[in-house]
């Protein structure tokens, strides 16, 4: 019957050859499109139909047939668009941005009936068409172009009809678009969060709290502010402010959380700094903070089941956010000013929240299932590797023990293939029932936690008390954990913004934990679980996979992401180099290893002459020179190897040159190009040199490529010319050392540094080992 009434009325449209003639039809879609259930295709057809001009000319036109109402043109129109807008298709049509505009106005001036009330029908409509064609990602770009989004403001601001659902469409375009839906209205968001910061100072029952997610929500999509002032934005300080007095109160345990998610976003946002002074009247917010979210952390990880944790997610990773920038500032931000109690103090904090954070990852490590991809479990991974890249001595033998685990979920990244074949989460009663279990020792170390905290401040009477918060959680939990089904899926909050989904993305595990690694390869204990659980072959492939992004562009929309590519493959060098220098025989031995050399082969010749891959080309260079020095002559590719000594040859003589100072003496110096990264690459620079020195006694065909360079001549006239005048001790030894391995390896470079005068240089540099060489 449906498909009948809208073929007719389809054909009735067709059919109409004047406005008046489509117009009276239109009426009689009207009452189709309400009392059938139209699908997509049939919207699609109705739409086209009528046609989008059309429709837009009857929202704007205001001259309606004498004894109608004023509205009748709006009001047909509405009630066709906010049935077809409901489908994807129809509100992604280029010829829907048309109407958007006139939307727009009636939102922020609705029409009026003749008692001068408003058509709350009518609005209804328009804003049912705005649902809709925010339904889809193409008409949220056009809501976005149209200046839908400053009109919501106003509504909102101003209080108009319609505030509520005007609101709802903001928290979409916000969890969508991020910061680009303030695209030439960045205003607009300073007006929005002004307003919301006013509403949420001023409110004194609970609906103040209920404005925390929201305000969340709209922070998360501005700007970062390095180094915030009361200035920063309009409503910083007030917002600030209002936090620390609420910090300071006495909270219940859901309003402590949503306090705790919204100074989460706003310290992402404008860093740590934004708790210190002159945004706060001292240091001892930061230290109520630390303290209250590495509390909640705890509590959440050690008293919930997996099912709660799940269900706190967004929470969660709001603590993991702020733990993370609180570690990142005191580790490289300005100094806060902790006396030696108070660092004391926050490194018990912290210490205790990551014990807890252990705790969780061994627990899930017991048993194989989709946990381990779970987003909450990439989420607390990522805080982990955050603590491990500035701690390794804290709570070492609990991470040397989760190690192999987190060589699994590497594994599983690198792997994706591998995730199909975990079983789902099965949990039985009697797990259940373990789970309802705190150890003594947990809940001991919680009310210590809880005494510290009382202890920053001197109003102990309105701290939240939270050890007796955790008593009453694991009672809660016992009974609510034999009330819920044995078996549940996935779940977590919709409501993660852009940082929150990059936390919690699977793909970035190693990328989280690169750096601690870094660190652990170093050690030989971690070092040897690494090996033991073969790490080297899932970070070679990372690295061959990064490289190849790096080189083609691919997966990096933003200078932030080709950044962060490259500090990936920095990172990696890093722990390769610690293999090579600490287990010279296992690298020697590994064809993972020699995989990696052939690599860097290949790879180090396409970034040498670029400027802005400096870094990379030192990380690169040494890196391939100490792989090179252990590998075995008879397997490697002479041609490639020599087009790899030489792209290292360029990068090591680039470095310095002779300047000619004020009184006309030339001393060597630092070349302009290296000046800007010497500090990320001089280490790399001197070991690079070392290990071709020790290449040269390894490979004879080295000093061949030195010679075609012409680098040895330029470097024995640079340290003669310069006559040690601004000549380091560190480069010298490495330069003399370069000499000297040459001179008696190679008979030809021997007999060109004895011409160009380097028994001069011998004398300069007071090398009696170069002398006795080039004299014999």
């Amino acid at each position: 019957m449906a498909d009948s009434n809208v073929e007719t009325c389809l054909r009735m449209l067709k059919s109409a050859k004047s406005d008046n003639e489509k117009f009276a039809n239109i009426l009689m879609v009207t009452k189709v499109v309400k009392a059938e259930n139209c699908d997509s295709k049939m919207k699609l057809q109705i739409a086209d139909a009528i046609g989008f001009k059309f429709l837009a000319k009857l929202l704007r036109s205001s001259a309606v047939p004498e004894g109608c109402p004023s509205t009748i043109y709006k009001t047909v129109a509405l009630t066709i668009l906010s049935t077809v807008c409901t489908d994807p298709q129809v509100a992604s049509k280029p010829e829907m941005k048309s109407l958007v505009s006139p939307l727009n106005e009636i939102i922020i001036s609705p029409p009026r009936d003749e008692l001068e009330e408003i058509d709350r029908s009518l609005l209804s409509d328009c804003y049912s068409c705005l649902y809709g064609i925010a339904g889809s990602q193409q008409g949220q770009l056009y809501l976005i172009q149209s200046n839908t989004v400053p009109c919501l403001i106003q509504v909102i601001v101003e209080q108009l009809q319609g505030e509520e659902q005007a609101m709802e469409i903001l928290m979409l375009l916000a969890g969508c678009h991020g910061n680009k839906m303030w695209t030439n209205n960045i205003s607009a968001s300073n007006k929005l969060i002004s307003h919301l910061t006013t509403k949420f100072s001023q409110n004194k029952d609970s609906s103040k709290f209920e404005l925390c997610s929201t305000l969340a929500s709209f922070i998360s999509t501005i700007e970062k502010v390095k180094n915030p002032t009361p200035n920063s934005s309009p409503w910083l300080q007030v917002l600030i402010s209002t936090l620390v007095a609420d910090i300071k109160n006495k909270l219940g345990i859901e309003q402590r959380q949503c306090i705790l998610l919204l100074v989460s976003e706003v310290v992402e946002k404008f860093s740590v700094m934004c708790l210190l002074p002159p945004l706060t009247t001292d240091v001892k917010t930061v230290l109520l903070v630390t303290h209250l979210v590495c509390i909640e952390v705890r509590m959440i990880l050690e008293n919930c089941t997996w099912q709660q944790i799940q269900s706190k997610t967004s929470l969660l990773c709001s603590c993991y956010m702020l733990l993370e920038n609180i570690i990142s500032h005191m580790t490289t931000g300005q100094p806060m000013g902790f006396e030696e109690k108070q660092v004391l103090q926050v490194h018990s904090a912290m210490v205790g929240a990551f014990n807890g954070i252990i705790f969780f990852l061994d627990e899930i490590s017991v048993e194989k299932n989709l946990k381990w991809v779970d987003p909450v479990v990439t989420a607390t991974v990522r805080v982990l590797g955050a603590w491990l890249a500035e701690e390794t001595t804290a709570l070492k033998e609990s991470v040397y023990k989760l190690l192999p685990f987190l060589v699994q979920l590497i594994n599983l990244s690198v792997n994706p293939e591998l995730v199909s074949d975990l079983p789902p989460v099965l949990l039985s009663v009697e797990h259940i029932l373990q789970e309802c279990d705190i150890s003594h020792d947990q809940s001991n170390s919680l009310t210590d936690s809880d005494s510290q905290l009382k202890a920053i401040t001197d109003k102990d009477s309105d701290q939240p008390d939270t050890a007796q918060e955790a008593k009453d959680n694991q009672q809660n939990n016992c009974a609510d954990k034999l009330t819920k089904s044995v078996r549940f899926s996935d779940a977590g909050d919709n409501d993660l913004g852009k940082d929150k989904r990059k936390m919690m993305n699977n793909d970035n595990i190693l990328q989280f934990l690169l750096p601690g690694l870094c660190h652990l390869s170093s050690e030989d204990e971690p070092r040897k679980i690494l090996i033991e659980n073969n790490i080297q072959d899932l970070l070679i492939r990372y690295f061959v996979s990064k490289w190849t992004s790096f080189i083609d562009d691919t997966d990096m929309a933003t200078d932030d992401d080709r950044e962060e590519v490259k500090d990936s493959l920095a990172s990696l060098c890093g722990v390769f180099l610690n293999f090579a220098v600490t287990e010279p025989n296992f690298v020697s031995r590994d064809e993972k290893f020699h995989s990696l050399l052939n690599k860097l082969f290949t790879i180090l010749p396409q970034i040498i002459y670029r400027q802005e891959d400096l870094v990379l080309t030192a990380n690169f260079t040494t890196l391939g020179l100490m792989l090179l020095q252990h590998q075995n002559i008879d397997t490697d590719k002479s041609e490639e190897r020599k087009k790899f000594i030489s792209s290292c040859l360029s990068f090591f003589s680039q470095a310095f040159h002779v300047v000619e100072k004020k009184k006309g003496r030339p001393v060597l110096d630092l070349s302009e190009e290296y000046q800007k990264w010497w500090t990320d690459i001089a280490e790399l620079w001197f070991l690079g040199v070392q290990a071709l020195s020790a290449c040269i006694k390894v490979y004879p065909d080295i000093p061949d490529v030195i010679l075609q360079s012409g680098w040895l001549v330029n470097l024995v006239k640079m340290l003669l010319d310069v006559k040690g005048v601004g000549v380091d001790d560190d480069v010298k030894t490495v330069l003399l050392d370069l000499l000297i391995t040459l001179s008696t390896q190679h008979k030809l470079s021997r007999n060109i540094i004895t011409e160009k005068q380097g028994i001069e240089i011998a004398r300069i540099y007071k090398s009696v080992e170069l002398k006795n060489i080039l004299s014999s």
